[in-house]
């Protein structure tokens, strides 16, 4: 298989992004890379092409914050080139770990959506004390409509229960209360909607303060409540480490200490590192587009590359059709009755 790798996109680019591409390669020996970017960037970073890496020369790059609109203006950018080969089929998968915008736009522009699919979530790996759980929409949706919120269920449901192979999985809606009545009138309506649905396994509501906790597989929210969460989440976490770190090496006795329980905090933050899932996938578009975290480096991008084939392998996006298709018919006969 082929996946195309922007190398243009990112805090990190371009560097990290060929190092993480050229490790995946190295790696996996069935994989096929296409790298995207400026010539300049190759002849600094990547003169001598590895054994199964080619490239694209890009001639512009979509910044983390130029309006989405620009993208047609921008056709020979590495995202909207990266995305071509996957709409020409010279691809089978595109990474990214520039705009999620713009990412999103190509996706939706070259690839087209899913059918019945009105707009694709970007969905995220959310740490539990039971594991990664799948929260979506992580970001792309922030006014998502009960219409959306449905989609989002019956598409995390099918990458639970597909990639994560997970036989059933529980699915919860982001609420400020359990009861079905909490929350904004979207929210109560999506509540309704969703404990209707044959078709996945709703659980109701569920607070924030419960997500880390876990009980759940797949937790459904709108775009902005979905990034907020994310982010408060590696921030509690980030902070966590500081204070804890600053406390325990303040005195000499309990540096000693700290010797001895560091290999349990080491453990803990790799847990809680984004890097050690890479990617993942926009949901809802009709190919496999792989949406890594803009502060990237090698070992994320190499992780989400393998996203990638894994989605393909698994034939992932024909899975999601048929969920799609499948909730679409149970609401036909719905609707007959």
């Amino acid at each position: 298989m082929k996946i195309a790798v922007d190398i243009m996109g990112g805090d990190h680019a371009p560097e990290e992004l060929i190092k993480g591409a050229v490790a995946a390669a190295e790696h996996n020996p069935s994989l096929e890379l296409i790298l995207v970017g400026s010539e300049e960037v190759f002849q600094k970073f990547l003169p001598v092409l590895p054994p199964r890496i080619e490239r694209l020369y890009s001639h512009s790059v979509m910044a983390m914050d130029e309006p989405v609109d620009h993208l047609r203006k921008k056709k020979d950018s590495s995202i909207y080139l990266a995305t071509s080969l996957v709409r020409e089929g010279k691809a089978d998968a595109i990474v990214s770990a520039g705009s999620t915008g713009a990412q999103m736009a190509a996706a939706v522009l070259l690839i087209g959506r899913i059918k019945g699919v009105r707009r694709p979530a970007i969905v995220i790996p959310y740490p539990t004390l039971e594991g990664d759980k799948v929260m979506l929409d992580g970001g792309a949706n922030p006014d998502a409509t009960v219409e959306n919120l449905v989609d989002f269920a019956i598409l995390g449901n099918a990458y639970a229960k597909h990639l994560l192979k997970i036989e059933n999985p529980s699915v919860k809606l982001l609420s400020n209360g359990t009861e079905s009545h909490k929350g904004t009138a979207v929210i109560v309506e999506a509540h309704q909607r969703l404990a209707a649905t044959k078709c996945l396994s709703f659980d109701g509501n569920i607070e924030g303060r419960d997500m880390m906790k876990g009980g759940y597989d797949v937790v459904v929210c709108d775009g902005f409540s979905g990034n907020v969460a994310l982010k408060l989440t590696e921030g509690v976490a980030s902070a966590l480490f500081k204070l804890v770190k600053d406390e325990i090496t303040a005195t000499l006795p309990r540096k000693i200490g700290a010797a001895l329980i560091k290999p349990g905090l080491m453990n803990l933050r790799k847990r809680l590192d984004y890097s050690n899932q890479g990617g993942a996938p926009l949901l809802g578009v009709n190919g496999i587009s792989i949406i890594c975290h803009g502060s990237s480096k090698a070992i994320a991008i190499e992780h989400a590359i393998v996203t990638a084939a894994n989605c393909v392998e698994r034939d992932f996006i024909h899975h999601l059709a048929d969920a799609v298709s499948a909730y679409t018919a149970e609401q036909s006969k719905e609707v007959v009755k």
